[in-house]
């Protein structure tokens, strides 16, 4: 493993591995330097010349792509890490209550990894879904009903601010309504929202991929050279 943090502040070619025991190299060519001490020029070096350079000792076995790393390294990285990681948040001002009910415990349990857990006292003070999602994909609809084509339906009324599904189990109808709702209310607040996959470059650059489901927006946007931004749904 290669860290930033080790590299030389001088040199642009970053730390070095060194096999076997710098040490008795050491002592060898020191001792050879004094048997041939008559024959050696003398050089004069200046301080300007000069370069530090972090030198790593690789303990694991020759071949090994494993670089043993210091504690303090570790430390580094780790603060760096945890840095990044409390940035990252969602914006209060912005999130609505929504109430799940269905007939599958699946379906609960998908919305439950997909959304926001509410705090004990957010609980208390819940009052008033800002929306409603009934989830009965187990039965069907009617379709003698008007506007009925089929055994499926997945209605969205804003106005009631709910959301209906029947005939259909497909979890994803829940976090796609939702979306829509957030992708009608948020514009209102001027706050963009794209069903888009996105990544940032090394100058801070950033690239959007905008596509339907499962045509290959998180494949397109994973690039080692760039940061993930987010594969999917974003205000």
């Amino acid at each position: 493993m290669r860290s930033d943090s080790l590299a030389s502040l001088t040199r642009e070619t970053g730390l070095k591995v060194v096999r076997g025991d710098p040490a008795r190299k050491a002592e060898a060519t020191k001792v050879a330097a004094e048997h041939h001490h008559y024959l050696m020029p003398t050089i004069n070096v200046s301080d300007s010349a000069l370069k530090f350079t972090h030198v790593l000792y690789n303990l694991s076995s020759p071949g090994s792509p494993n670089i043993e790393m210091d504690e303090h390294t570790f430390l580094v990285n780790r603060e760096r890490a945890v840095d990044y990681l409390n940035s990252l948040d969602k914006d209060p001002e912005h999130r609505i209550k929504v109430q799940i009910v269905s007939a599958r415990a699946y379906h609960s349990l998908f919305m439950h990894n997909m959304c926001i857990h509410p705090t004990p006292d957010e609980l208390e003070d819940f009052s008033t879904p800002d929306f409603t999602i009934y989830n009965a994909g187990q039965f069907p609809c009617n379709r003698y009903t008007h506007y009925m084509t089929t055994s499926s339906s997945i209605d969205l009324n804003l106005d009631r601010k709910e959301m209906v599904i029947l005939g259909t189990q497909y979890a994803g109808e829940m976090k796609k309504g939702l979306f829509g709702v957030m992708h009608y209310l948020m514009p209102k607040r001027n706050i963009l929202s794209l069903h888009s996959s996105n990544n940032m470059g090394k100058d801070g650059d950033v690239a959007l991929f905008f596509e339907l489901s499962g045509i290959g927006k998180t494949t397109l946007s994973t690039d080692h050279n760039k940061l993930l931004i987010g594969d999917d749904e974003h205000c």
